[in-house]
């Protein structure tokens, strides 16, 4: 069993993504082009769901609560993950260093907010399975309070 001595030894604090590093900079503008409208579409249209889902009294039904919690959730899942690919897109190859503690608040947020994505659209199966299997009851079993309630999510 080898001992490396303690002087030879360094964490790392930052690491570099060369995820687009060799590309030309005229491509990755070009991506950068492309990707940023698709990006701005997909915050525009999410925000514009969440907005006529609470600001609409007719919306105010329970897959109407669901769409705009989905939608609220995939404007922070997009937040949390286009900005920074975005950006690494303009920087130069050297530039695109990644702290640790920013790296691994990225991963927290993005595996929280997928895991929430998940289970938001298993309360939209619920809430379809009851209103299609049981439409008679839906409106007793499937109510504002019970979406709000922290027991069903």
């Amino acid at each position: 069993m080898s001992h490396w001595p303690e002087s030879n030894w360094s964490a790392p604090w930052e690491f570099v993504i060369l995820g687009f590093s060799g590309w030309p900079p005229e491509l990755r503008a070009l991506l950068f082009a492309l990707l940023l409208p698709l990006y701005l579409a997909t915050l525009t249209g999410n925000l514009l769901i969440v907005g006529l889902a609470v600001v609409d009294a007719a919306l105010h039904t329970p897959m109407y609560f669901f769409l705009g919690a989905l939608s609220a959730v995939e404007v922070a899942y997009t937040l949390v993950l286009t900005p920074p690919m975005l950006a690494g897109f303009l920087l130069p190859p050297g530039g695109q260093a990644v702290g640790l503690s920013t790296c691994a608040a990225q991963m927290g947020l993005f595996v929280a907010l997928g895991g929430s994505e998940c289970l938001l659209l298993a309360a939209m199966a619920l809430d379809r399975y009851l209103a299609i299997c049981h439409p008679l009851y839906y409106p007793q079993l499937m109510t504002m309070g019970l979406c709000w309630s922290p027991s069903f999510s």
